[in-house]
């Protein structure tokens, strides 16, 4: 497990949901299981305490439990039950490899059921970085010194400054709320995995992949807002013309439509700063032209992506399509 503290009151809780005809269960473990020391090699360890009295104030997850129950059945001897795990001697070949088809089987469907609840947690979190791997850069982390040529004298050291990652522990109510989305089998909205994925791409310095998938994030965002307003009985050719616009009459005209005046206050503030971003993505799609693309820009490029697509469910206007 990648990334991921919890607060003291989420350890030793479990959500239960349902996924491709599979009961899941993902176990969090319990304040028992986790490390007196800070280590790595545990299920968790503790990662802040308070001063005043040496609480935990978060914990970091090491592993966590998947569990999937499945409706298979299958025939065995009942002495397999009190054997250890593998008694090749009471199956016959054939049943091993069924066996052993069954687990491969299931694993996959854990594998994808975790990747499914990693994707809502991240989205009710607003943390990209959650399960994610950290990627390593070219910083070897000594200083550079500057030497004189002829005598071989260092005469100045470069200074240092050290950038530590922090994690949002993640709270009660937000593990609530996960609940409520895997049990209606919410699907994380595509805009918002763009963005988490343009975030994750900036961190490694990858600035080209990061603003494509901003721009992507923005414009699916802005067509599904409009396009999720129009009326069922809407003429086909009308449909089909508002869903091959060009975005920037989404930017200009379309959205302006489906939202309420306050946020279009705030909307006109990103229109120039959106179409900018639309701009850099065609001539980069295009023309392979990357010219200006680099952190800075992509940072300013992200506090705009997260400023849209946080007038997501607030802005729509009420509409009659009776």
């Amino acid at each position: 497990m990648r990334n991921l503290d919890v607060k003291p009151d989420v350890m030793g809780k479990e959500h239960h949901f349902h996924f491709e005809k599979c009961a899941i269960s993902i176990k969090i473990p319990s304040i028992d299981q986790v490390n007196k020391e800070k280590r790595n090699d545990g299920v968790a360890s503790v990662e802040a305490r308070r001063v005043e009295d040496d609480k935990p104030l978060y914990f970091h997850l090491n592993s966590l439990d998947v569990e999937v129950l499945s409706r298979i059945t299958v025939s065995l001897p009942a002495e397999i039950l009190n054997r250890h795990p593998n008694a090749i001697d009471l199956l016959s070949e054939a049943e091993q490899r069924h066996l052993n088809n069954i687990a491969d089987d299931l694993q996959l469907v854990a594998e994808k059921a975790f990747e499914y609840w990693i994707r809502i947690t991240r989205w009710v979190c607003d943390d990209s970085s959650i399960g994610r791997n950290q990627v390593g850069s070219f910083h070897s982390g000594w200083s550079t010194h500057l030497q004189d040529a002829e005598s071989k004298t260092n005469f100045w050291i470069q200074r240092q400054m050290f950038i530590v990652p922090g994690y949002k522990a993640l709270s009660v109510d937000e593990w609530l709320e996960i609940e409520k989305k895997l049990l209606i089998c919410s699907h994380v909205p595509i805009y918002i995995e763009f963005m988490h994925d343009a975030e994750d791409q900036i961190s490694i310095g990858n600035y080209r992949r990061s603003l494509m998938d901003m721009a992507i994030a923005c414009e699916a965002f802005l067509r599904l807002a409009v396009l999720d307003q129009l009326p069922d009985d809407l003429n086909s050719s009308l449909a089909k013309y508002l869903e091959r616009a060009p975005i920037n009459q989404y930017v200009n005209k379309f959205f302006l439509e489906v939202i309420d005046k306050e946020t279009g206050r705030k909307f006109k503030k990103l229109k120039s700063a959106l179409s900018n971003l639309f701009k850099k993505r065609n001539k980069l799609f295009h023309m392979g032209e990357d010219n200006g693309i680099d952190e800075e820009l992509c940072l300013r490029f992200l506090k705009v992506t997260q400023e849209l697509l946080s007038m997501s469910n607030k802005s729509a206007k009420k509409t009659n399509h009776s």
